[in-house]
């Protein structure tokens, strides 16, 4: 069977972060959170929805960022995004 997670990485984003989270969590097996330095309250935010929230120090690369969570990522979702068949990108 598979199973999608969804892996984001976000900076103070209090703001918005429940808004996509509440529905998304409907959708997804697993939540998986890369937190890049925020100091508002966005990952408080995400531990309502997910245990999987890392810190990782911002090094102005963004591909950093992005593998750092897909390696914590144990979902079929994990093979696929490595493979380059599809990546959603949320605004």
């Amino acid at each position: 069977m598979i199973s999608i997670g969804l892996c984001m990485s976000v900076k103070n984003e209090e703001a918005v972060l429940r808004r996509i989270l509440t529905p998304m969590s409907k959708l997804v097996d697993k939540i998986y959170i890369c937190d890049t330095g925020s100091v508002d309250k966005t990952k408080e935010i995400a531990r309502e929805f997910t245990d999987e929230v890392y810190d990782f120090l911002w090094s102005d690369d963004f591909s950093a960022a992005r593998n750092f969570i897909t390696e914590k990522a144990d979902t079929s979702m994990k093979r696929l995004f490595r493979r380059g068949i599809f990546y959603i990108r949320m605004w």
